[in-house]
């Protein structure tokens, strides 16, 4: 395992770009052998000077203006061992939740023997010594003031990190306008001219100072959103209580409906039984005087037919004359039946009218 992670490492400060070091981003290769990411050739680009940029490694200068060829097999495997890294990194952080970074070791005690081969451990790095050290050696720091102005961090791994590769010095100052960290060499060649450098100290200032009216704009749309969530809140509660209230109305309305409705259907029932009950008497009469008439038509038809077959002329006449008495009081009768029934469908026909 030991030698897996120390060829790791190797292949890493191998994939590793000089400038920015970081793995290769779009690796581009310089006439010289040389591999950077474009981005830091770009910059090295604009920070060139007459129109030519000499290489961080080797120092040699080339022309700006030359087309850079992409170094297509080192930029595969700088991504496939990004990937694997962060693959790694990924797991051991899900397996080990309390994971910290190696521990810097203090740059002058000696090996303590205890078979890792390095002292102490540091508390503090010295920016301008370029060295870590351990709670026995950063007392003079501290305590003497001809180290008062020397800068102390919390404890570097690698100090390329904090260091301009051009020219091999730690970086003090920050170009606000193309984003860089630069030394006090970078700021008296000229290359930034007219650009906005502070010291990185006051470019924290500055950063803070932001962040600081972020953070209370941040507060203030905190507060707006709690103060529309409890609105919302109000409203979804007056919402409920409506539509409850409303539930109980139309519940209400259904139940006063519904008993309105099924009188309304009773009453109309009954006035139809009745209807039907004085219509229903009515044509049982009138059927009750059509069987009498047509018993008492029956009894006249079977009279003219026995006289029609009376033989004795004396006896004809004579019965002729009686039947014909008869005969003039039924329909005299029957005029009067008729007048009536006239009579009684006028009347009806008139509180039709009025209705």
């Amino acid at each position: 395992m030991a030698t897996s992670a120390g060829e790791s490492s190797i292949l890493e400060e191998e994939l590793t770009c000089p400038v920015c070091l970081d793995l290769y981003r779009d690796p581009h290769l310089l006439p010289c052998g040389h591999n950077f990411c474009l981005p830091c050739l770009r910059r090295l680009k604009n920070r060139s000077d007459h129109g030519r940029l000499r290489c961080p490694e080797c120092r040699q200068s080339h022309r700006s203006s030359a087309n850079w060829q992409k170094n297509f097999k080192l930029a595969n495997i700088a991504d496939s061992f990004r990937r694997r890294s962060q693959s790694v990194c990924s797991t051991q952080s899900r397996s080990d939740p309390f994971h910290r970074p190696a521990a810097v070791h203090c740059d002058y005690c000696p090996v303590d023997g205890s078979g890792d081969g390095k002292g102490p451990m540091a508390v503090k790095t010295c920016l301008k010594c370029e060295v870590s050290m351990c709670p026995k050696h950063v007392q003079p720091h501290l305590e003497l003031p001809a180290f008062r102005e020397h800068p102390l961090v919390e404890p570097l791994n690698d100090m390329r990190k904090r260091k301009c590769l051009e020219h091999d010095e730690m970086f003090r100052y920050y170009c606000m306008d193309e984003r860089l960290f630069l030394c006090n060499a970078c700021t008296i060649e000229g290359t930034h001219n007219g650009h906005c450098i502070k010291t990185l100290k006051n470019t924290m200032k500055d950063f803070k100072v932001y962040l600081d009216i972020q953070l209370h704009k941040t507060n203030r749309k905190i507060l707006k959103a709690e103060k529309n969530r409890l609105e919302q809140k109000e409203i979804e509660r007056i919402n409920k209580v409506y539509r409850d209230d409303t539930d109980q109305h139309l519940d209400a309305f259904r139940e006063t409906s519904i008993a309105h409705l099924d009188a309304f259907l009773s009453s109309l029932r009954e006035c139809v039984s009745t209807y039907d009950g004085e219509h229903f008497s009515g044509i049982q009469q009138n059927l009750s005087r059509i069987a009498q008439d047509q018993t008492r038509l029956q009894e006249v038809h079977s009279g003219f037919e026995r006289l029609l077959q009376e033989n004795d002329s004396f006896q004809f006449i004579k019965v002729n004359l009686k039947g014909e008495m008869v005969r003039r009081r039924w329909m005299m009768m029957m005029m009067k039946k008729v007048l009536m029934m006239m009579m009684m469908m006028k009347m009806k026909v008139m509180q039709k009218v009025r209705r």
